[in-house]
């Protein structure tokens, strides 16, 4: 894995960034594109990362949860949600959630993912609204294996 900045610096540490981006490859990797054309995140409140990149509303999570520092990671690629879509009038049966755009908010203390969203549209130019961007770039590896248990 390798990282990147943006020459406008990062409130990302160098070492949260490394870490970061494995979270970052795992999640691209589990929803069918372990090599998305782009990865970019920015420190941020988890309610001003849903509000800004997922057009939910200001108070989105009520309380000092919607105020927790988090991560928001845009990538955008080719993805499949694991998750099926609801059934609808004119789809009765659900169908896999698939999209350009990958959002991530990662939780800064954990690095645990909170919230995951795949959509057509990319927000990643709405992504500078929240602080300055820091580029995240891995290099492509083998597929995950599934763990053998003795």
């Amino acid at each position: 894995m390798s990282v990147g900045h943006d020459a406008s610096g990062s409130p990302i540490p160098d070492d949260v960034v490394a870490r970061l981006t494995g979270v970052a490859a795992r999640v691209a990797a589990r929803h069918a594109d372990p090599n998305p054309t782009s990865a970019a995140a920015v420190a941020t409140t988890r309610n001003k990362a849903l509000e800004v990149l997922a057009a939910y509303g200001p108070q989105t999570i009520p309380g000092e949860f919607g105020t927790v520092p988090v991560y928001a990671v845009v990538m955008t690629g080719h993805f499949t949600s694991p998750r099926a879509g609801p059934p609808s009038r004119n789809r009765p049966v659900p169908r896999p959630i698939t999209g350009s755009c990958l959002l991530i908010v990662v939780e800064a203390a954990t690095l645990e993912v909170r919230d995951v969203g795949v959509r057509h549209w990319d927000p990643e130019a709405a992504l500078s609204r929240l602080g300055p961007i820091t580029r995240l770039t891995w290099q492509p590896g083998p597929p995950e294996q599934p763990r053998q248990h003795s």
